[in-house]
């Protein structure tokens, strides 16, 4: 997958807006990218882009050897469900459903019949093939991201977008998760995409992708959390900001001085605290609108896939009550020809009657 120079602006005139300025990103098969930043610097707008939710104003992304800016919505479409697969910090899995079925469920929508090889698979991926048959309601937050994650990978999708997939759960459950996800990259060379405020989370990955302004302020490899955290402070700054866009000298000397004051306090706190930066609610605030907009994107799909299956018992139940109908004629078919069967057995019986009547009659007038 690759972003080259990719601008999104939303509005025009004087208020105008440019959530992404000519971001030009690569990500390789097999990889790992942690995407962080601050409230409004871009992140989930790349996201939205890179998969293909969001039409560039400018440039070009490319999934899979495939230009998205020359697909028609319907081919999008095709390309998003066989290519792509998504976990958010929302479950959005559907209540009344196993998870068996919450997994299954996208090859649904998409007209196939689930494999249930293949969703039992996904399953046991992510460590619940023992809950298959439990609903949400009987699962933890935790797993319910784990079954959120198994309904993305069913498909088995040439590239994985996570957004702040363990914004929502407790510590324990977070490592749970991250810990499935890069078994995924490792393991069976998964490509994955994460938007995180966390550090902690975003050490996991094999590089982290640092945005500002939608623009890209830097990156790290190998990533570990307190240099990644050193380095949103570093951001939240805005003359360090606008030292890093411009590549000056300080930009390079301020980061270095930070990082050095990061392995001092590293040394002299075994667990440094990168709660300052980690997981703010209103860092959150700018994944809510699309979340609930994708949840209710999805409750509307399921309801429109419970109408159908009502459709099909309606017409189920006219198609019994049609053949009830069929063999009802047929018994009132048969007691009509019974009714004259004995009609005709009656007429014998009288002509008989008359018969030997009329015998008698002559008998007598002998």
């Amino acid at each position: 997958m690759r972003l080259t120079a990719v601008s999104r602006t939303f509005g025009t005139g004087p208020g105008a807006v440019t959530a992404l300025d000519k971001v030009t990103l690569g990500f390789g098969e097999g990889s790992f990218t942690a995407v962080m930043g601050a409230s409004g610097s871009g992140k989930s707008t790349l996201l939205q882009c890179a998969a293909g939710l969001e039409r560039p104003t400018a440039g070009t992304v490319t999934v899979a050897g495939t230009d998205l800016s020359r697909l028609r919505e319907s081919a999008l479409t095709r390309l998003r469900r066989e290519t792509i697969g998504f976990v958010f910090q929302s479950y959005n899995l559907l209540p009344a459903l196993t998870a068996e079925q919450n997994v299954g469920l996208p090859l649904r929508l998409a007209g196939r019949r689930p494999n249930a090889r293949a969703v039992r698979a996904a399953l046991d991926a992510v460590g619940l093939l023992d809950r298959a048959r439990h609903r949400p309601a009987e699962l933890s937050g935790g797993q319910q991201q784990r079954v959120a994650i198994a309904r993305a990978l069913v498909a088995a999708p040439r590239v994985l977008f996570a957004d702040e997939p363990t914004g929502a759960l407790d510590s324990a459950s977070s490592r749970t998760v991250l810990d499935i996800l890069r078994t995924l990259v490792d393991e069976h060379g998964q490509t994955i995409i994460m938007v995180t405020h966390d550090p902690v989370a975003a050490a996991h990955a094999d590089r982290v992708v640092f945005l500002a302004d939608g623009r890209v302020s830097g990156t790290l490899v190998p990533p570990d959390a307190p240099t990644i955290a050193t380095h949103l402070t570093t951001l939240e700054s805005p003359t360090a900001t606008t030292a890093l866009h411009a590549g000056s000298p300080n930009a390079d000397s301020a980061h270095a001085d930070a990082q050095e004051g990061a392995a001092r306090a590293a040394a002299a706190q075994p667990q440094p605290a990168p709660a300052p930066v980690a997981r703010p609610d209103v860092a959150r605030a700018d994944t809510t609108r699309t979340d609930t907009a994708r949840a209710d994107a999805q409750a509307g799909a399921a309801r429109v896939d419970v109408g159908r299956a009502d459709a099909v018992r309606a017409d189920t139940a006219r198609a019994d009550a049609q053949a009830g109908a069929a063999r009802a004629d047929t018994v009132r078919a048969d007691t009509v020809r019974a009714d004259a069967v004995r009609a005709d057995a009656q007429a014998g019986a009288v002509r008989v009657d008359v018969g030997r009547a009329s015998s008698v009659v002559g008998e007598a007038g002998c």
